[in-house]
């Protein structure tokens, strides 16, 4: 029988909240001095002195929406009706949140574009032991803990050595739907041990911890690049520990898939085959394209420009030299660079631990991925099985795909999206790590990246299909 939700109460005590074992986290959090800088603020004991600083101690169900430069230390919201309304809206530049207490909400925090639809820069959302607010800080029992529309420079978690920003019974602790240079650290998500009201599948826990989920509708920028997600801790979770996913019901990213019809690498452009580009203007201006067969399979590019069928990009290192006419290239919001390392992530109950999909140039390294997922998945996934024809425990996956779908194209029919160029390293393991393509299609091909360095604790391995292990590191 399911668990049944009763309320908890989320009194926490400073000595609870230190109870977290610490690790060195070398070059993670910044130092307090360069913290009270960046926050303007001269003392963080028992107020804000820096200017436009703002401190809520009562406990009340009025949002907050921080103006450009404010500091907010320790704001204390409970939604007035569960599961209704946004804790605190961030839509400007340079807003700093310090050990927020945010319970009940449908969104805890939600960071969203600025009035002009540009991306707000230079967001901080904080736990610090030694600012006021500290032994009752975190995200409790909202649907979003933290959802992240678009930004440009974030950071989100503890700069108190040893402690973390607590995440406890939130649906969705942490999604990012785009943004640009993030730094995730040191927070400790965990899901509820119960059902949480309508929750997807009637199923105890968190849908995920950490999840990338594209989604075009907010505009550019059209990519999620150089985030660092390192020492968190993330259990109780029934889909995925952390995961960054390609596909999103609120704005496919996955847009095109065509031919090259002819390619110029001294003039940075390639023109598509299909008639159908006829007449089309600057729809893909600020994506990407990763080319999806050929000697460049996995390379990915920016698009400058876009008119008609002909794509000018952005190609510092001559990748066009190796594109041939007849390669396959997608257009697609991609994440770039992203770094999931050092993370302690339990997988008891979950489909998988870590997940990397329509990921290129990124990291999965040293992370301890603990606890046995029970998922089965399908045949299509090309995942080892067992004697009984039973997918194994999954602690990590590196996922390309082949016959993706996707909705309002040009060029209509399903898309092939590599997940190229990643290093895999150091990683250690209760269940399998695999590196493999799934056949939504039957469109074999082989996908570039490199592995080396994981160990596992018993019969576990490393499992690879559809994919070509480099000898060493990509550079991107």
């Amino acid at each position: 029988m399911k668990a049944r939700w009763t309320p908890r109460s989320y009194s926490l005590t400073a000595e609870e909240v230190l109870t977290m074992p610490s690790e060195k986290a070398e070059g993670s959090a910044m130092s307090r001095q360069t913290f009270l800088k960046t926050a303007g603020a001269a003392a963080l004991a028992g107020s804000v002195l820096g200017l436009g600083g703002i401190t809520v101690k009562a406990r009340s169900a009025s949002a907050l929406t921080p103006s450009a430069g404010q500091t907010v230390v320790a704001p204390s919201l409970k939604a007035s009706t569960f599961d209704v309304g946004t804790g605190i809206l961030i839509n400007k530049d340079n807003v700093t949140v310090v050990n927020p207490r945010i319970e009940d909400f449908n969104r805890g925090i939600e960071v969203v574009p600025k009035a002009d639809s540009t991306p707000p820069k230079n967001i901080r959302i904080i736990f610090d032991m030694n600012a006021t607010g500290a032994a009752e800080a975190g995200m409790f029992h909202n649907r979003y803990g933290v959802r992240l529309r678009r930004f440009i420079g974030l950071e989100l978690g503890s700069v108190t050595p040893g402690a973390y920003l607590l995440f406890r019974d939130n649906y969705r602790p942490l999604t990012l739907l785009g943004g640009l240079s993030g730094d995730i650290h040191h927070c400790d998500i965990l899901g509820p041990n119960y059902v949480f009201p309508n929750a997807k599948d009637g199923e105890a826990g968190a849908i995920i911890g950490i999840k990338g989920l594209h989604s075009t509708t907010d505009g550019p920028p059209y990519e999620t690049s150089d985030i660092n997600v390192h020492h968190n801790k993330v259990g109780q979770v029934f889909e995925e520990g952390i995961s960054f996913d390609p596909g999103n019901d609120t704005g496919m990213p996955i847009r095109e898939m065509d031919k090259v019809f002819s390619v110029s690498a001294a003039n940075d452009y390639i023109d598509l085959a299909s008639t159908l580009w006829k007449g089309k203007g600057n729809v893909y201006g600020g994506y990407y394209v990763v080319f999806a067969s050929g000697s460049a399979g996995g390379e990915v590019l920016k698009i400058r420009f876009q008119s008609a069928k002909r794509l000018n990009v952005t190609d510092p290192n001559n990748v066009l030299s190796r594109v041939k006419v007849g390669d396959l290239a997608v257009i697609l919001m991609p994440y770039l660079r992203i770094k999931i390392d050092d993370n302690e992530v339990d997988a008891t109950g979950s489909k998988t631990g870590i997940v990397f999909p329509a990921v290129h140039y990124g990291s999965i390294a040293r992370n301890r991925v603990v606890g046995y997922s029970n998922h089965d998945y399908l045949d299509k996934f090309q995942l080892r099985q067992d004697a009984s024809g039973v997918t194994v425990p999954q602690a990590i996956r590196v996922a390309s795909m082949a016959g993706h779908p996707s909705t309002g194209s040009i060029v209509p029919g399903t898309k092939r999206v590599p997940t190229s160029f990643n290093t895999v390293a150091l990683n250690v393991c209760d269940a399998d790590l695999s590196l493999h393509l799934i056949l939504w299609e039957n469109d074999p091909y082989d996908v570039p990246n490199y592995w080396v360095g994981n160990t596992f604790t018993g019969s576990e391995q490393l499992w690879v299909k559809n994919h070509t292990l480099l000898a060493s590191p990509p550079s991107g």
